[in-house]
């Protein structure tokens, strides 16, 4: 099966899932792992309104084998900034948007510094941020933090959004805290 043939199937819209293809991928998973990461750092890099349903199939499928050179796109993506009035979930749809926190957990490669930089960058959407939160839980269960340090976090997460929303919104519910 050609690389270009599968990519073709993925993107095809007549509401069918690829099983055959899907399978091809993971049967030689190996031997594509680095076109499929070409191939989402391509989407990314060119990403318009029209988000491909390619990329959804690759994120799956790199998220099942725990491929740690996914992170780093996924760290991209979530820098993004979309067009006025847009969010993560208007612009990528629900099954990005439910299945984020997993995509991060499962290629997860040691890079805590991006995640916080997610959190404290206030020109990012709200959504953005929160799938770097919720990596705290990964974070406890996995015994990469303790349940303390995972508390203080939040705390200081939360003190961040409250002085942010503050700041940027004065008719808001945070600016009378």
């Amino acid at each position: 099966m050609m690389y270009d043939n599968i990519i073709k199937e993925f993107n095809t819209e007549d509401g069918h899932f690829r099983k055959k293809e899907v399978y091809y991928v993971k049967n030689h998973f190996y031997e594509l792992k680095d076109k499929l990461l070409t191939e989402v750092n391509n989407i990314i890099e060119n990403i318009d309104k029209e988000v491909p349903l390619s990329l959804y199939y690759i994120l799956f499928i790199l998220s099942e084998f725990k491929c740690k050179e996914l992170y780093p796109l996924l760290i991209k993506l979530l820098n993004m900034k979309y067009p006025k009035d847009e969010n993560f979930f208007n612009y990528f749809g629900d099954g990005l948007f439910e299945n984020m926190c997993d995509f991060l957990a499962a290629t997860y490669n040691g890079d805590y510094l991006s995640l916080d930089n997610i959190i404290n960058n206030s020109e990012l959407n709200a959504d953005n941020r929160g799938f770097a939160v919720n990596m705290d839980y990964y974070f406890y269960k996995k015994n990469i933090k303790t349940r303390e340090e995972v508390i203080q976090h939040l705390k200081d997460v939360t003190k961040l959004l409250v002085n942010q929303f503050k700041d940027n919104d004065k008719d808001s519910f945070a600016s009378s805290l």
